[in-house]
């Protein structure tokens, strides 16, 4: 795919299982999103589901992308949330070494 931004800002209606779903297509699809430079998930509830986040960023599949938001919260962070499924993904990413350099 030719993406290289994706601008879901502001969608803080979509529920935390939707954002999930998202992430694990990213991670399970054949080719990614290798260009996605900027996945802008401002004021969303995306960092619900931190597991599948980390899933999609320690897949291999957005090696291009630098930035999951531009603002962020009140500190400028955009916090991520893991929950007893999601903590795995999280501790195989950080052993992999397999996040996106930007990242």
């Amino acid at each position: 795919s030719d993406v290289l931004s994706l601008k879901l800002s502001r969608n803080n209606s979509i529920w935390k299982e939707v954002w999930g779903e998202f992430m694990r297509a990213i991670s399970e699809s054949e080719k990614g999103l290798p260009k996605l430079v900027s996945l802008h998930l401002d004021v969303t509830g995306a960092g619900q589901a931190g597991g599948a986040i980390v899933k999609a960023l320690g897949s291999g599949k957005v090696p291009s992308l630098k930035f999951l938001c531009e603002k962020g919260d009140l500190f400028g962070v955009f916090p991520l949330y893991f929950d007893a499924e999601g903590l795995p993904g999280l501790i195989d990413a950080l052993r992999e070494g397999s996040f996106p350099s930007g990242c």
